[in-house]
This record gives structure tokens, sequence and C-alpha cells, in this order.
């Protein structure tokens, strides 16, 4: 995964225990996971999770992956459209969060298309496989989805 800063998992084991945390985040309502398949083929193409909760502020981060061969089809932008709706309607959050880095212009083009807003840059903040990167913060309020 190109921007996503994390180790591959290379056992079956690890993949079985992030699926038991995303169950256990999930049943706690403070993460919410969707699987994006193809209406025609039922594949997995991607994934949308809302995580991050924070109940006093009523926020949110949103975070997506997208196989790459399916992306710029503005897939990720109708699935991340009703994702943001169901956390401003269901939810009721104030606001959304998105983190990541610069040179991801698909999740930048993503994010702007539904109203996110930059909210400020942070230089050499992840540090991964003695590697530095930037992330951008962007911002999305309940008045400002563009659907």
């Amino acid at each position: 995964m190109r921007y996503v800063e994390r180790p591959l998992m290379n056992k079956m084991s690890e993949a079985k225990s992030l699926c038991a945390n995303i169950l256990d985040l999930c049943g706690q309502n403070i993460a919410w996971f969707w699987v994006l398949e193809l209406k025609s083929t039922k594949q997995a193409i991607g994934t949308i999770t809302l995580w991050n909760y924070e109940t006093k502020f009523k926020t949110a981060e949103i975070g997506f992956m997208m196989k790459q061969n399916f992306q710029g089809l503005g897939l990720m932008k109708e699935a991340a459209s009703h994702v943001c709706q169901f956390a401003f309607d269901i939810l009721n959050l104030n606001m959304i969060e998105a983190y990541t880095r610069p040179e991801n212009l698909a999740s930048c083009s993503v994010l702007r298309s539904l109203g996110f807003g930059k909210f400020k840059q942070l230089n050499n903040n992840v540090i991964f496989n003695n590697r530095t990167w930037d992330t951008i913060i962007f911002h999305l309020h309940r008045n400002q989805l563009k659907k």
C-alpha cells in the first residue's frame, strides 16, 4: 500500500488480529468500517473507515483505500460522500478530519471534491522504515459537504 505507513501483513494470524480489532471497535460504536464492492461481481475493491470518534467534540476521522485499478473512476468519491452523510445525519458529527500525504493526489482530490478544506500541513511528522513524510490535515464541517 503506497501511502499507508504500516508493514504489510505476511501471516494469516496478523490479518485475523486486524479483523478482530476492527470488529471490536465497530461493536463498541467507536468506529465504522465499510468494504466497497462492485455491484456486478461483488468483488471487494476498497474500504472506508470512520474512526478516532470523539464524542465530546462530535468529530471523527475518515480513511479510505481503493485497489489501484479502480482508482480514478469516481467510485471513492461516491462512497465517501455517503459515509460523510451518514456521519453528519446519523452520528450527528460536527466535523470530519482526514489525514493524507501531499503526494497522494488522488486522496486529496476526493477530499476536495467533497468540500474538505486543507486545515494545515505537518512537515516530517511521520517516521516509518527510517523515512519521514509530511501530512496534510483536511477538515469538513457539516455545512460544507458537497453532494
